[in-house]
């Protein structure tokens, strides 16, 4: 993202909206995922780190 000073907003050059020009986002390095069964699995990427379950 880039940032920059804007101007000060006056009634003869109002500007009217603020645009941001943002990155696409990417995932997390490490991520909880919900699965059914009461399963919790813990990932990094596609490998699979930890799984628990509900007992």
């Amino acid at each position: 993202m880039r940032r920059s000073n804007l101007p000060a907003s006056s009634a003869a050059g109002a500007w009217e909206a603020l645009v941001l020009d943002v990155g696409e986002p990417t995932r997390p390095a490490l991520r909880v995922e919900a699965a059914g069964g009461g399963l919790l699995v813990l990932r990094r990427g596609d490998a699979v780190l930890l799984l628990g379950q509900r007992g």
